[in-house]
């Protein structure tokens, strides 16, 4: 949320023709501070909160405030409105504050309960995405543990490959042996366990490609629900 304001504080600023001064902080330090163009507080980015001042207050009381402020010895008179900004938890992380030469304050109020409202309506887009990410991500595990399911049966088959190609092998051995020719048998037929071999040879390739399918799909689907959500996160 700090950072999305960050990037449209100087837009707000030149719909103001640049007449309030904006101010965005954490807990501790001014993040930004654009200067209106009859009032210039100075600050910096980096700069400590000083006490006492309105972002400084509705941070630590969690509140709006507004207050009508004598600047410079007394030489200039504005109008400063602070609210608190939240995170998705409704934790307090900081605030931003509009300034603004009092003959021209007629607009400030106006600025802050549309920029408050569009922030607060934004939040909730952001959350609905985050709840539309998290629900993919579950659906993503289902394919997981498809994918878990379809590795045990591999590797069921590939135990049954392997024991028909003792039985070949087998068989081979049977024919080099020349056991027909002392009519001693084996017990099996060679020709059925062949095309046992080949439909098991046929089924593990679908399976595979099948899985090779799924695990491509499904990790192209985490690394994309990574990205949304730490794109939303650094939004908000």
């Amino acid at each position: 949320m700090l950072n999305c304001l960050i990037n449209t504080a100087p837009i707000y600023s030149e719909l103001t023709n640049k007449k309030v001064a904006i101010s965005i902080c954490d807990l501790e330090k001014c993040l930004l501070y654009i200067p209106a163009i009859d009032l210039d507080h100075k600050l910096k980015s980096g700069d400590s909160h000083i006490q006492n001042t309105c972002a400084y207050e509705c941070i630590k009381i969690g509140e709006k405030i507004e207050r009508k402020v004598d600047f410079d010895n007394g030489r200039l008179t504005y109008y400063a409105v602070a609210i608190p900004i939240r995170d998705e938890n409704g934790e307090i992380i900081g605030a931003i504050s509009f300034s603004q030469n009092y003959k021209h304050n007629e607009m400030l109020n106006a600025l802050v309960d549309n920029i408050f409202d569009s922030f607060e309506n934004f939040r909730n887009l952001s959350s609905q995405v985050l709840n539309n990410a998290n629900d993919l991500e579950k659906l993503n595990q289902r394919y997981l543990t498809i994918i878990e399911h379809y590795n045990k049966k591999l590797e069921l088959l590939d135990s049954h490959l392997r024991l028909l190609n003792i039985y070949e092998k087998l068989d081979t051995y049977k024919n080099q042996m020349d056991i027909d020719d002392l009519n001693v048998g084996l017990g099996f037929d060679i020709e059925e366990i062949r095309k046992l071999s080949n439909d098991f040879k046929t089924i593990s390739s679908y399976q595979l490609d099948s899985t090779r399918y799924i695990a491509n799909t499904t990790e192209i689907i985490s690394k994309r629900i990574s990205k949304l959500k730490e794109q939303v996160k650094n939004i908000i």
